[in-house]
């Protein structure tokens, strides 16, 4: 799939994206990949928390870690990161290389990872974007990775008035996404129509 995303999506894109930039945007996108989003914008993750309506009726999880920790949190070596990873760290390379060429086994890190992408993709600066990276077995993060993980609920009857307040605060779909469908949802939202 990262192969033929690279290939099909070559005519769509600016400039030819690394392994990277295309790996972040397959995730922005809605492809499967090892990677889960941040943000460093609480009023960005309480607007994904509230902001599917087909989960209306289910509460909203709102999580903060503190990306720092995480390495000391597993144990990883100082050689292999400290603090938060670009997408220039080569264990994350190495990885990725992996992923698009697949004629060699993944070597994946045995930790997750938080790395920082650059500021290159319209989404990523809008939604000040972050990653953490899971290799195989690594699926989820749980305060065995970092004990600074915590959770909160979004009550599901609390959705609605929480989107009219993040609206006030210019948080939107438009401001999120940044594309023409987002500016439509956004004067909608605005003037009241379905």
């Amino acid at each position: 799939m990262a192969q033929d995303f690279r290939v099909e999506a070559a005519a769509l894109l600016s400039d030819t994206k690394d392994n990277a930039g295309l790996y972040f945007l397959q995730q922005h996108y809605k492809m499967p990949t090892r990677l889960m989003d941040w943000t460093y914008s609480p009023l960005a993750a309480l607007h994904f928390a509230v902001a599917e309506s087909k989960y209306e009726d289910a509460d909203g999880m709102l999580f903060i870690l503190d990306a720092y920790s995480l390495a000391p949190c597993q144990k990883v070596p100082e050689s292999k990161f400290r603090g938060i990873a670009t997408s220039r760290n080569e264990e994350f390379k190495k990885a990725l290389h992996g992923i698009f060429d697949w004629w060699e086994p993944p070597p994946f890190p045995t930790y997750i990872m938080p790395v920082r992408p650059d500021r290159a993709d319209k989404r990523v600066i809008l939604q000040k974007g972050c990653f953490t990276f899971h290799p195989p077995g690594k699926g989820v993060l749980t305060q065995k990775e970092s004990d600074s993980l915590l959770s909160f609920v979004v009550p599901k009857g609390s959705k609605k008035n929480l989107r009219d307040e993040l609206f006030l605060l210019g948080i939107d779909p438009f401001s999120i996404y940044g594309d023409l469908d987002s500016l439509a949802a956004r004067l909608k939202f605005a003037y009241h129509v379905s």
